[in-house]
């Protein structure tokens, strides 16, 4: 299959060695936006690649003819744009935390703490934006950006891959920056099981603790934690049931070479070109996508009028 990669950042950093440890895989090229039309035209593409900012996505995904898609999170950067996508070839999203092998034992050991009550997840750290003042799309929240979007794509994602549909919510953004500039926001949510949650996401925090998950049943806790600045390695599981110490469930973290998010979008455009072969959706795929969409489309309306969105 042969595959062209449209953006130059991400793309190259991770989408290229990514499809080129696939020997199913040719890749063509790494293509900036202004090569697109000419890209998109080719009738030797088989796949598109894209590492651009959500509001360029739906364009790009629409123009594709039918090609297959691996495209980053969000879709695109409003639920209107993306639920009139209708791609004909299969669509894979980058959504790589359920990749992660901690964030795999962690799912495991979930039936352990019996019926689960309340979790928090707290994911807080300095980007490199908010560290050197950079402005562009990935603080702005009129052009697909923000830290709730760049955040949160993926926590409700893998929140609900461990606890079922969310429900409900509401949400409140951090203060302390132009309305141009999204640094973070604080969420409840309620889902159908019953139990509730509470996140929050903030990428202005210096020193800041890092990506943390608590989850609290009758039967005991777990927390997956990571400090170490890399999002991909770093995680550690621990396991407490009722009247017992804290035990180490920490697996076999991914190989220390290179960026461990090369390894997660492998696996993921590995599965794609399972889909594209056995004809089977692809997962994460759009579905999983537009769920995504849909709940972040909830908590900006839930941010904007402070009130709770039921889903």
């Amino acid at each position: 299959m042969k595959v062209a990669i449209i953006g130059q950042g991400f793309g190259r950093s991770a989408h290229l060695p990514a499809w080129q440890a696939d020997p199913r895989a040719e890749v063509l090229g790494v293509f900036s936006r202004e090569d697109t039309p000419a890209v998109l035209e080719r009738a030797d593409v088989d796949i598109v690649s894209l590492a651009v900012p959500p509001a360029a996505q739906p364009h790009l995904i629409g123009a594709a003819a039918g090609k297959h898609i691996f495209c980053e999170k969000p879709l695109a950067a409003d639920l209107a744009s993306a639920t009139r996508l209708k791609p004909k070839g299969q669509l894979g999203i980058d959504l790589f935390f359920p990749e992660i092998p901690a964030w795999q034992e962690a799912r495991q050991s979930l039936s352990g703490l019996g019926p689960l009550r309340h979790a928090h997840l707290s994911w807080r750290l300095e980007s490199r934006a908010f560290r050197f003042g950079a402005t562009g799309w990935k603080t702005n929240p009129a052009e697909g950006g923000g830290t709730l979007v760049n955040f949160a794509s993926h926590t409700f994602h893998y929140l609900e891959w461990l606890f079922g549909p969310i429900a409900a919510l509401t949400a409140q953004a951090s203060g302390g920056h132009p309305d141009t500039i999204q640094a973070g926001a604080d969420l409840l949510l309620q889902f159908h099981t019953g139990m509730t949650a509470t996140l929050s996401v903030a990428a202005d925090a210096y020193q800041g603790s890092g990506h943390r998950l608590e989850v609290y049943g009758q039967n005991g806790a777990l927390t997956l934690a990571n400090n170490s600045g890399d999002f991909a390695r770093g995680f550690e599981l621990k396991v407490a049931l009722k009247d017992q110490p804290w035990q180490d469930h920490t697996p076999p973290d991914l190989p220390p070479d290179g960026d461990g998010r090369i390894q997660l979008v492998s696996r993921l455009v590995a599965r794609l070109l399972d889909a594209i072969e056995s004809g089977k959706p692809m997962s994460p795929g759009l579905a999983e996508a537009l769920r995504v969409q849909t709940l972040l489309d909830a908590a900006k309306r839930a941010l904007e009028q402070r009130i709770w969105i039921d889903l």
